[in-house]
């Protein structure tokens, strides 16, 4: 994969700022287009940030705290946490005056560095601006070894991996995932370029925010050992090996000595040894928080190197060290991983922020994938750019930076098939199955919930708290008929233990389904429980907003010739609302909304106390943030005041 001596000199000007060049647009992109938006832990970075910049010290004192309050009250990055809560969430972390967090504080000190380097040209940057001007600095450098390794194919294959991946999510956000994505596909790359001791130190950056990578940077070293034979080392790799190891002692060493622990979270909370083990598949297949569900690229990869293996075994001895490799990268980080105690967690725009850890693995097979369209025939070449066109298209609808992170308590598209269609074949666990489908995220009253219904409306998570059955979306469930209906139907087996699953049968659903009253109040205090409802976000002061293009109503109605609804829409500068509205396949009625209060009849036809669906369509829907006037993202179209059935 190495290019010859007249390559690298061919590459030695336009590539490398072509290298350069990219992740500069990028960050152009970010700074002009995005808005600064804390996610997850993003708090703590900042807040360490300012540890480094203003006092040189690796913990937090009151002059970083103030400097991290003033950042807060400028309101110059949205949904941060507020002060009072960020020096209360780690009291074990505490001494004295000064405080650590639940994170290293690597990566902030590197866009401390930044900064301060800049600053000596006289360039004053935001905290925002300096995570992600180190984001373009590290990816410029990954880029630069790949040039330097492998030519051009290794420079498109980093792009290739990054833009048509879950990586592009994390550029502009200031949490580890970024920076740990570009040390580990460095050290990636340079072990299939065969440069084993710079892997090695690449890979012990990476462990200084996540330290179990401190094992796997020792697998390039057994490698080289093994390959090396009596081959001495130069001086370079002499210095390279001295940081390496500075580097994968830096955090077990630096809280050894503050705190007499390995990592703060085996001390402040967030990871018990092994917790999840038995389910440490679903960082790489779970439809939901695992990989290659939510990384379609990842698919072609995989089939490719099938159809393409004897190609890879053909280099018998990298085949080796390779293969080598990946066990040992799986065997440690799996295990490291199940130690969590959130499997489900937030600032990702949908899978795990663990699954993204296994990405770099994929670096040899998109090179060799695009080596392959280079030398294909014009039709596969053009099915294979359709190809990575579909790949694409996926990236810009579900992981593009735009997006929120709140997609992390809703399924992915795959999961809702799955669990809509073929419930009976995967049971996720329960915290994944939970959140995704409770309708209320990981808020405080999921922790009391009893049960939790899934999309096909029977299937049923225990959970086995005094409160009540929640998700069933669109189902049309009457939460008080579907709790005791569960409760029946769990007395009469063993499955009431929380986590386990159980299954109603079309009768026993039928048993909870909601009966409409003749007004349907929709504002917060009103009568409508959330799960007869689809497409229509929670309920406020004065009623619900449709938050999709389409939304729904499920009940079984009172005798009525006619539904009347009170409504509004979402009509900014003019902007009309056209919405259709049918009562189970009925010919649709077609409304225009402008605003303002309006009221909607459409007939219905008489049911004998059979379930209906009131569907409603609104193409025009649109979201705040998209014109500009809010952070909501919420594709706002129709807002539902009240439904009465008329006689």
């Amino acid at each position: 994969m190495t290019p010859n001596k007249q390559q690298r000199e061919n590459l030695s000007f336009k590539a490398y700022a072509v290298a350069a060049l990219i992740p500069l647009l990028a960050l152009a992109f970010a700074l002009l287009k995005l808005t600064p938006t804390r996610v997850g832990d993003g708090s703590e970075y900042y807040a360490m940030y300012f540890a480094f910049k203003y006092t040189l010290r690796p913990f937090m004192t009151p002059v970083s705290w103030a400097h991290y309050d003033a950042l807060v009250n400028s309101d110059a990055i949205s949904s941060m946490v507020s002060l009072k809560r960020l020096t209360s969430q780690f009291p074990a972390l505490r001494i004295g005056d000064t405080a650590d967090l639940n994170h290293f504080w690597m990566y902030s000190a590197i866009a401390a560095g930044v900064s301060m380097l800049v600053s000596v040209a006289g360039i004053a940057l935001s905290p925002h601006t300096a995570f992600l001007l180190t984001h373009a600095v590290i990816f410029a450098g990954v880029s630069m070894i790949a040039l330097r390794l492998a030519g051009w194919k290794g420079l498109a294959g980093v792009v290739l991996m990054t833009v048509l991946s879950p990586m592009i999510w994390f550029m502009d956000k200031v949490h580890t995932e970024f920076f740990t994505y570009c040390f580990v596909l460095g050290g990636v790359i340079a072990f299939s370029g065969s440069q084993f001791i710079a892997a090695a130190l690449l890979l012990a950056i990476a462990s200084t925010q996540n330290i179990s990578f401190a094992a796997i940077a020792f697998t390039p070293l057994l490698v080289d050992i093994y390959r090396r034979k009596q081959r001495s080392y130069s001086m370079f790799e002499l210095i390279a090996l001295a940081f390496a190891a500075l580097a994968v002692f830096a955090h077990p060493t630096y809280y050894f000595f503050r705190y007499g622990v390995a990592d703060p979270q085996l001390l402040a909370g967030g990871a018990k040894v092994g917790a999840n083990l038995k389910v440490a598949y679903i960082w790489l297949f779970d439809p939901d928080v695992g990989l290659l569900p939510n990384w379609p690229l990842a698919i072609v990869l995989v089939v490719y190197g099938f159809i393409a293996r004897k190609r890879f075994a053909a280099d018998k001895q990298w085949a080796q060290n390779y293969a080598f490799f990946c066990v040992c990268y799986l065997a440690v980080n799996l295990p490291a991983q199940s130690s969590t105690e959130n499997l489900n967690s937030g600032a990702t725009p949908g899978l795990a922020r663990y699954a993204t850890w296994y990405i770099p693995l994929f670096y040899p097979l998109a090179v060799e994938f695009i080596c392959a369209i280079k030398r294909a025939k014009r039709t596969w070449r053009m099915g294979s750019l359709l190809i990575l066109a579909l790949c694409l298209f996926f990236t810009i609808k579900y992981e593009r930076p735009e997006l929120s992170e709140a997609g992390y308590v809703s399924p992915s598209p795959l999961s809702r098939v799955i669990q809509t269609h073929l419930p009976h074949i995967y049971n996720p666990p329960g915290e994944v199955f939970s959140e995704r489908y409770g309708g209320i995220g990981e808020t405080p009253p999921l922790l009391q919930a009893y049960a939790v219904v899934g999309p096909d409306c029977k299937k049923v998570l225990m959970m086995g708290g005094p409160g009540p059955v929640y998700g069933g979306s669109g189902c049309g469930f009457s939460q008080d008929k579907l709790k005791r209906v569960v409760e029946s139907v769990a007395s009469q087996t063993s499955l009431f233990h929380p986590g386990d699953y159980l299954h109603l049968s079309a009768a026993q659903a039928a048993q909870a389904v909601f009966e409409c009253p003749r007004h349907l109040d929709f504002s917060d205090l009103g009568n409508v429980p959330d799960g007869v409802l689809s497409g229509f976000s929670s309920a406020e002061p004065w009623g619900r907003w449709s938050d999709d293009l389409k939304a729904s109503l499920k009940c079984i109605p009172p005798k009525a010739s006619a539904i009347r609804i009170q409504a509004t829409s979402f009509s900014p500068n003019g902007h009309r609302q056209n919405v259709s509205i049918s009562i189970d396949g009925a010919p649709s009625k077609a409304f225009v909304l402008e605003g303002g209060q309006q009221v909607l009849d459409v007939d219905l036809l008489e049911k004998d106390g059979k379930q209906i669906t009131i569907k409603f369509r609104i193409p025009d829907a649109v979201s705040p943030h998209s014109l500009g006037f809010s952070e909501d993202n919420r594709n706002l179209g129709i807002g539902v005041r009240a439904i009465d059935f008329l006689p």
